[in-house]
């Protein structure tokens, strides 16, 4: 014989006001999907929130090459390595914040060597106008 899953019968007797709302209140279909509706908007206030949460970036590029003429001529060959991390915040105000650090490293086959670093402050503001040429540009540079 299968198993009922129809809900337990009422106990026969008096039934309490509070008893009576408490059954009311768990079995109101409405008042239910009003509590779910509730936690759904906690859920999407969490991912609105999310866009302004630290984001971390890198880069990191080599390059070199040589042409057949350069080969040809003797020239050393000519390398590069480029790195540069950034940290930037958005914040509820509208504004963004923006640290970030770089060094490039230049060698040759003959041992000549240069480096150069480089920084960056960039904050920006919800007033400033994104038509000017300004706009969005960094306010602190250094090579």
């Amino acid at each position: 014989m299968p198993a009922s899953t129809a809900p337990a019968a009422a106990p026969a007797g008096p039934l309490s006001l509070e008893k009576a709302i408490d059954r009311t209140l768990l079995f109101n279909l409405g008042l239910t999907v009003t509590r779910l509706e509730a936690l759904r908007s906690l859920d999407a206030v969490e991912v609105s929130e999310s866009v302004f949460e630290p984001t971390f970036a890198w880069t990191n590029r080599i390059n070199g090459s040589r042409t057949a003429a350069n080969l040809l001529a003797g020239s050393p060959a000519t390398r590069w390595h480029d790195s540069d991390v950034e940290l930037s915040q958005k914040f509820s105000w509208g504004g963004a914040l923006s640290v970030g650090t770089g060094l490039t490293r230049l060698w040759t086959e003959s041992g000549n060597n240069a480096t150069a670093s480089a920084t960056n402050l960039a904050p920006t503001s919800p007033t400033r106008s994104h038509s000017s040429p300004a706009a969005g540009a960094r306010l602190t540079s250094a090579r």
